[in-house]
């Protein structure tokens, strides 16, 4: 866990996916790092409380790249890792 900010952004079509996250710094609000996965997407899990996204490409370097987004309505309060496990796992 890090209480450092990020930020996503999405490009989703039917067959491929452009997912960008950033993370900021908590301490000086400076960019940490960008990581970039360009492919395909696949629904894990749509409830209308969760919907969960599976990201899978390659990163800007052309290396395998995976990420979960989990989007959640924002009145779900955040907790641990055991927390997160146990709820969006």
């Amino acid at each position: 866990m890090t209480l450092n900010d990020f930020t996503y952004t999405l490009r989703l079509d039917a067959d491929s996916a452009d997912f960008e996250e950033q993370e900021f710094s908590y301490h000086d609000s400076g960019l940490v790092r960008t990581l970039a996965v360009k492919g395909t997407w696949t629904a894990v899990k749509v409830e209308p409380q969760k919907v969960v996204l599976r990201f899978t490409g390659v990163d800007k370097d052309g290396a395998p790249a995976e990420r979960i987004l989990v989007l959640l309505p924002d009145d779900v309060l955040s907790g641990d890792v055991d927390w997160g496990l146990k709820h969006h796992a």
